[in-house]
C-alpha cells in the first residue's frame, strides 16, 4: 500500500527537492507552499502523515499544527530551521510526531518518516485491538509513555527528543541489564543508519542534564567504561525529589 504524506514548506526548492524524493521512494505526495491551502488539503485528502515547515508566512507551523489538531487526526512532523531547541520542545509538547533540525540530511529525514509510520501504525493496533502493556513502561519512579511520547522523574515531566526517548527506554526496559554502544545504535537507529559513539554518548549526556534538572540527585544511568550503559532503578522510589 503506498503511503500519502502532506509537506508544507514555502521554499519552493525545498518543497520540491522533499517531494521528489518521497516520491522516487514510493510516497504518494500532496505538496502546499500556503498554510491555508494545506489546512484545506490535509482535512481534504486526509494524508497519514504531514511533514510541516516551522517558518511559513501568515500561519507558522505551530499554529498550523493547532489548527489540524480541531479538524484532523492527521499527525505532524516538523521542521525545524536551525534546529533551535525550543522550537524543538514547543513542538514535541504540542504533541508533533518529530522535530527535525534544518538543513535538513535527506537520509536522516527517511528514516525518521520510516520510524513515524511505524509508531503510526502501533498506534493504530492499540486504538483497534486495546491499549497493550508495551506502550507503558514503569520503573520508578520513571514513568515512560510511547504512545504520548511522554516521560516523568518522580512525577516531573521531562521533554526528550526521539532519540533520547528511544535509548532511555531501551536501557530501562531490563534494569541492570548492560546495553553496549553497539546495542543501542542498532535498536534505535537500525543497521542501515551509522551513529558514531561520540553522538550515543552526547544523547546519554543530554538525557542526564535534562533528568537533573527536574531531580538534581538523578544517577540512575550507570556508565561502564569501555562497555556501555545500563539502568539502575533507584533504592528510594518516591515520587518526591531528594532533599
Amino acid at each position: 500500500m503506498m503511503r500519502r504524506i502532506a509537506i508544507v514548506a514555502h521554499d519552493n526548492s525545498v518543497l520540491t527537492g522533499l517531494r521528489r524524493l518521497f516520491e522516487d521512494r514510493g510516497y504518494r505526495v500532496d505538496a502546499y507552499r500556503e498554510s491555508e491551502l494545506a489546512l484545506q488539503g490535509i482535512v481534504r485528502r486526509k494524508p497519514e502523515l504531514a511533514i510541516v515547515d516551522i517558518e511559513l508566512p501568515k500561519i507558522d507551523g505551530f499554529e498550523l499544527m493547532e489548527r489540524l489538531r480541531q479538524r484532523s487526526s492527521v499527525p505532524v512532523m516538523l521542521l525545524n530551521p536551525g534546529g533551535e531547541e525550543a522550537s524543538e520542545v514547543i513542538g514535541l509538547r504540542m504533541g508533533a510526531q518529530d522535530v527535525v533540525a534544518k538543513p535538513v540530511s535527506l537520509m536522516s529525514l527517511l528514516e525518521r518518516v520510516r520510524l513515524a509510520f511505524q509508531r503510526i501504525s502501533q498506534a493504530e493496533f492499540v486504538a483497534e485491538h486495546g491499549a497493550h502493556s508495551e506502550t507503558r513502561l514503569e520503573r520508578a519512579p520513571l514513568v515512560m509513555d510511547s504512545s504520548q511520547h511522554r516521560v516523568t522523574w518522580r512525577g516531573e515531566e521531562v521533554v526528550l527528543t526521539r532519540s533520547e526517548f528511544l535509548i532511555l527506554r531501551l536501557l530501562a526496559e531490563h534494569p541492570g541489564h548492560l546495553k553496549s554502544r553497539d546495542v543501542i545504535q542498532d535498536r534505535v537507529y537500525g543497521d542501515d543508519v551509522y551513529v558514531a559513539d561520540r553522538n550515543i554518548d552526547s544523547y546519554i549526556k543530554r538525557i542526564r542534564q535534562k533528568l537533573k534538572a527536574v531531580d538534581p540527585a538523578f544517577g540512575a544511568i550507570e556508565t561502564v567504561y569501555g562497555l556501555g550503559y545500563r539502568f539502575e532503578v533507584p533504592k528510594n522510589t518516591s515520587l518526591r525529589k531528594a532533599s
